[in-house]
């Protein structure tokens, strides 16, 4: 039996995107320039995208029980977000993150 019991939300990927989040918003607001910020924003940009894998893989297992496509539309809303947190740049992810810079 194993010591945690499943879970039906990516409870730990959450908490790590928001702890990167937080990083990154306490280095714009000590007025660090976008050069210096870039590593922190790429932590922030493959949090988001294992926490998007994390919500994707979590829909494979119930594909059995959608009734209303609610699931297809999850997933087709998650591939959307992961394609543009890929292609954002450090400003557009900045700016999906509501950060002012």
């Amino acid at each position: 039996m194993p010591i945690y019991p499943p879970r039906n939300s990516p409870t730990r990927k959450i908490e790590i995107f928001n702890k990167k989040a937080n990083e990154l918003n306490r280095e714009v607001s000590k007025g660090k320039n976008l050069t210096d910020l870039s590593s922190k924003i790429e932590k922030v940009r493959t949090a988001y995208l294992n926490l998007l894998k994390a919500r994707l893989k979590l829909l494979e297992n119930y594909t059995e029980k959608d009734e209303n496509n609610r699931n297809e539309l999850l997933k087709k809303k998650y591939r959307t977000e992961k394609t543009q947190w890929e292609n954002a740049t450090h400003k557009g992810i900045l700016d999906l993150l509501d950060i002012s810079f």
